[in-house]
Order: C-alpha cells, then structure tokens, then sequence
C-alpha cells in the first residue's frame, strides 16, 4: 500500500505539473480563429460532400466514424457536428494544440511536439474525447516516446490506452496498444509478457479479419521469436508476414515498399545473428537500396536502423571501409531524432571498426561514447517503474470486474426483495451471509493482489542490485582499465622524466589500482558475485568466512544433498534471509557462537541458525517492529510460501528454523 501511495502522489503531482505546462501554452490568436472557422463551417463541409464520411481505420465504435476534409487534411469525428456550446472553445483548443504538434513534429523538433501533444491529451481525458485521446494523441505521443527511447513514458501511454479501449470495447485500439506494450516487454527481455501481448494482438486481428494488422502481429512474433534466438522459427514468421501484407485490403496503414524493406532487414539481422553473414548482407542492401530510392516512403528511426545493422555486418565480414560509411550514415540520422539506442549501436560498431584498421584513437573516442550513452540509457530503463505501470492496469480490470460484480449483485438483491416479500426474514438471513462471504472474497483478492505487489518488488529489487552490480563491475571497470591503458602509452612516450615525474607516475597507478578494488568490494557487497555463478551454497560459504573473519563470533556453515542448483529467484530470496539473520546476530545477540545449516529435503529446504547470544522477548518485537528486521524476513518467507519459527527469550540464545517448499 505504501508503494502505490507513492505512486498516486507522484503520479498526482506529475499531473499538476502538467497541468501548470498546459497554462503555459500560448496559441497563436490566427490558430485558434482557423480551427473556430472550421468547427463552424464543419456541418457544411459534410453535407456538401467537401468532407468525405470515411471509417478509414476500421473503427468499431460509431461514435468514432470520422469524416475527412479535403481541403485541410483534417479528420474529425461525428460527434464534432453538435459539439455543445460548454466544450466548443475547449475542443477547439485540442485540435489547435494537435495542428502545431503536428507541425512541430514535421520539423523534426520532437521535445516541443510531445509538450503540446501532452497537453492536447490532458485536455482529451478531462473531457471524454475518446476519438482523439485514442486514434490521434496517444499513438502520436507513443512514436515521439519511441523515437526518442523512452519505453518508461511510452509503457504509461498504451496501458493507460489499452484499459480504456478495452472499456469501450475498440478492437482496433486494443490491436495497437497490445502490440506496443508487447513491443516494449520484449525490448526488456520479458519473453512471456511479450508473447502474451503479442498472440492477444494477433488473435484480435484474425478476430476482425484484418489482414494488415495480422501481418503486422506476425512480424511483431518474428522480432520475439529473434530476440529468443529461435532463427527458423522467425523465418517463417516473417515469411507469413510479408504474404499476409501482400494479401491486404488495407494499403494505407503500411506502404507495401516499407514493410517489404523492412522484412528484409529483419531477415538480414536472422542471418546476422546465425552468423550467414553472406545472407545477411544481401537482404540488408535490398532494404537500404530501397530507402535510397523511396525515402519519402520511410521513417528516419527505420533508415538509421538499416544503415547501422548493414555497418554492423560489414564488420562481421572484416570490411571496416564499408561499415564505417554505412555506420556514419546511421549515425547521422540518430542524432538528428536524439535516438539514443541507435546511437549506442552506431558508436560500438564505429569502435570495432576503427580498431579493425589499426585507428586506435577512433576507436577509443567511439567506445568511449558508446559506454557513456549505454549508461544513460540503462539508468532510466526503470525496469520497476514499467511493471508498475502494468500491475496498475491490471488494478483498474479488477476494480471494473467488481463494480460490475456489485451492480448485478445489488440488481439480484432487489429482484429478490421485489419477488419473495413474504420471505423476508429468510431472504435478509440469505443476502447478510452472501455479502460476508462476498467481503471476505474480496478480501482475499486484494491480499492475493498486495502479496504479489510484493513478490513483484523483492523480484525487481533483486535484479536490480544484480544489474546495478554487472554495470558497476563492467562499464567502470573496463573505463578504469582503459585510463590505465591510457596512462601507460602516455608514460612511453614520456621517455625523458624527472625523478618526480617518474614518482607522480607511480601514486597515479596505485590510486587506480584502489580504486578496482574499491569497485569490485561495492561490487560485492550489492550482489556478490558468487551467488550467480557458483549458487546458493557457495555464495553463503563466502559470506560466512567474511563475517566470521571480521568479528569475533565463531560461525560455522554446512550445507547438505544440493547437489543441483536451485532456480535464481528463490537463491536470491534465501541468501538474502540467511544475510539478514546473521546481521541481526552480529548487531543484536552479542554471541560468542553461531551456526547455520541448510538441508535440501525432496519436498522442502530447511534453512536453521542458531546463536548462543542474549536472545529476545519475541512478542514484543514483532508489536513494536523495530531494529531486527522481522517484518522483511517474514514478508521474505510468506512470499516464498514457507514457515518461520522462532525459539528465544532474554537470556537464552535464539534459534531461528525455515522450512521452504523446495522449487521445481
């Protein structure tokens, strides 16, 4: 509960600050008179056939059917007919706002762009326009989030979207949003939510029959069968996807020459990755052959992205003539959308390509840049924030599921009153039973709900110190190693130094040797190392030699029958209960002795230690919850469904035994 408090007030205040940007927007006075004109004349414009009535996107809602003008390249839908007079000067707003997004967009200054789309939408939701909330705003604000990398806001747009096309019942928004959130798990390597967002897009587009929205889903399924590494799987999907849009009525959601280009980059990135770099190279020049001859027809977040992968496998084929003019071409046209992954590609492989022709100054400066924009961008891929925003949705469907489980419930309640009046008493008896047990369900809903809130946040928190941890130990390290690279050279040429010099050399070089040591013991200390390498045991012999060396406390550790490892998430949780315990010893129980055991069962894992220190009053610990850390050893057991004992009072010493269901 405290987390999702959080959120609200950050959430909240994030909308006041949206809100005091959207006061701030001034609109031009000949803008607002424009569109004034064309909401007045609209009722004209439809019935004289200036407007052209048109379901161009296949909508399914009949509110939602649009009418073109011809002479503005506008669409509005029905409703703007009989706009009432309340929501006029606001709706006029709106589209004013959309019109200089949209021209702002064209002029490629996207940070402008999505403020006024931001607003268009605030306005949008405040008063219930769901034809441009849906079809116009959140699909523009979405691609301005993906050209620019930032899956965090762009998760928050299609989930917020796809709750409330699936309230309206709009299949055709539910395909998009659907393929956009798919889209964004399987860029943080979240297989499962990826492909069920994905088989939920194409099921919806074989639903309605839509053969462009199919294809499209089936390339989406190419792309994660990729990302798996399941080549002839992703093959065949591809294929699928290209007879599928070239079987489709409905042309203008995707230029055939677009989709066919690219396909066939992704079929050169198939090939890339089996390492059939002869393949790879001939589908990749049929897709930049066909930007170069059609570039109207392609976006600039695909052209740099065909350049880069065509650069990348010139490397592979030892050719760094051609990569670096194909990887420089890519380059260009990432800075000029500030795409920051495609800049992060186009820098490592300008590295590689420099170094393959003995630049090696090159090569550094483009590595150098490459570290410091991956670095950039895995701070803010807020991996938490992201599921964050999926278990909100999944709140809202279960709060829409029991406000309609309420209404047919108070429905039912007074058809029985209205029919069996003589029965009263009985039937009162009957509906004050049922309301309890309907209570008590719902309660166990939202404790099912808070503890995999939880399970949610230990997962999270632990891949996060892990990440946290290899990027420490990686991108430092290899920038610490290569300053000493770096100094080294310089020292060689410094053939002619000074005593003193000679002496600065040397404190230099030690300082940095400290400062590897340093990083790797932080490295250590937020997840170690062993753990995801050798496994639980090793990992917990590791910290016990530690504390044991560090303290004056004899402790002795003994594992029994793991012969395998067990799944990573449940060794995390353990190690981390196990640390928790023994901290509590060395800070608490003031022992001269402690033993920790583990014992692998075939149906559970116990998990004991035991100290010979002061103990505790157990019952009043857990009522006051303060200073040992019950409460997130409990939290930590109940999320791993096992049961905690405890064998203490003051004087005493303290046993602690675990039993944990053994994973499968």
């Amino acid at each position: 509960m405290k987390h999702f408090t959080l959120l609200f007030l950050f959430l909240f205040a994030a909308g006041e600050f949206l809100m005091a940007q959207s006061n701030s927007i001034q609109i031009p006075e000949n803008e607002i008179e424009r569109v004034e004109n064309i909401i007045d004349s609209f009722y004209h414009y439809a019935s004289s056939g200036l407007a052209i009535k048109s379901n161009r996107l296949e909508c399914n809602i009949p509110e939602h059917r649009q009418y073109l003008l011809q002479t503005e390249n506008l669409n509005f839908p029905e409703r703007a007919l009989n706009i009432n007079k309340e929501q006029k000067q606001t709706y006029i707003r709106l589209y004013a706002l959309n019109k200089l997004a949209t021209a702002f967009y064209d002029r490629k200054e996207y940070a402008k762009s999505t403020l006024y789309w931001e607003e268009a939408l605030i306005i949008s939701l405040q008063n219930d326009f769901t034809y441009e909330e849906l079809h116009s705003i959140r699909p523009a604000l979405n691609n301005n989030f993906f050209l620019a990398g930032d899956y965090l806001h762009a998760m928050k747009i299609s989930t917020d979207g796809l709750a409330k096309s699936e309230m309206l019942k709009d299949t055709n928004r539910m395909i998009h949003f659907n393929n956009v959130i798919g889209y964004i798990h399987m860029k943080q390597k979240n297989f499962i939510q990826a492909e069920q967002y994905f088989n939920n897009e194409l099921q919806l587009a074989c639903f309605v029959n839509d053969r462009s929205s199919e294809a499209h889903a089936l390339f989406n399924q190419a792309d994660l069968a990729l990302a798996q590494r399941k080549y002839d799987i992703a093959i065949v999907f591809l294929q699928n996807s290209q007879e599928a849009y070239q079987s489709s009525k409905s042309p203008y959601l995707f230029a055939l020459s677009e989709r066919e280009a690219y396909i066939s980059n992704k079929l050169s990135e198939v090939y890339k990755q089996k390492a059939d770099f002869q393949n790879a190279l001939k589908y990749a020049l049929i897709s930049i052959k066909n930007i170069e001859e059609k570039k109207a027809g392609f976006n600039a977040y695909d052209r740099a992205g065909y350049y880069i992968n065509g650069g990348a496998i010139y490397n592979s084929l030892q050719k760094p003539d051609s990569a670096i003019l194909f990887l420089l071409a890519g380059m260009k046209i990432a800075q000029q959308i500030t795409h920051r992954e495609h800049m992060r590609d186009a820098c490592e492989q300008l590295a590689l390509a420099y170094a393959q022709k003995k630049k090696f100054d090159s090569a550094y400066i483009y590595h150098t840049l490459f570290s410091r924009i991956k670095d950039s961008i895995n701070n803010e891929n807020n991996l938490y924030e992201i599921l964050q925003q999926e278990a909100n949705l999944k709140i809202q469907q279960q709060q829409q599921f029991q406000k309609l489980a309420i209404e047919k419930q108070k429905l039912g309640r007074n058809i029985i009153i209205a029919v069996a009046i003589f029965s009263f008493i009985i039937i009162g008896f009957l509906y004050n039973r049922l309301q309890l047990r309907q209570k008590n369900r719902y309660q166990m809903q939202l404790n099912m709900q808070q503890n995999e809130l939880f399970n949610s946040i230990a997962v999270i928190q632990d891949k996060e110190r892990k990440r946290i941890a290899e990027d420490i130990h990686d991108s430092l390290g290899s920038l610490l190693s290569a300053a000493k690279l770096k100094l080294s050279s310089l020292k060689e040429e410094q053939t002619n130094s000074s005593n003193k010099e000679s002496e600065n050399w040397q404190v230099t070089f030690q300082l940095l040797d400290e400062a590897s040591a340093e990083l790797r013991n932080i490295s250590h200390n937020i997840m170690p190392a062993s753990l995801s390498k050798l496994g639980l045991v090793a990992a917990l012999k590791n910290l016990i030699s530690q504390m044991s060396s560090s303290s004056a406390i004899q402790m002795n550790f003994s594992a029994h029958d793991f012969k395998e490892r067990i799944n990573e998430a449940t060794e995390m949780s353990i190690y981390r209960i196990v640390l928790e315990l023994i901290n509590n010893v060395v800070k608490h129980a003031n022992p001269t002795k402690t033993t920790v055991q583990l014992i692998k069962y075939p149906d559970y894992i116990n998990i004991s230690v035991e100290d010979n220190g002061k103990g505790f009053d157990f019952e009043s610990e857990m009522v006051s919850k303060k200073g040992i850390g019950l409460d997130n050893i409990l939290s930590r057991v109940n999320y791993l469904k096992g049961k905690l004992d405890i064998d203490t009072s003051p004087g005493r010493g303290t046993t602690v035994i675990i039993d944990i269901p053994n994973p499968v």
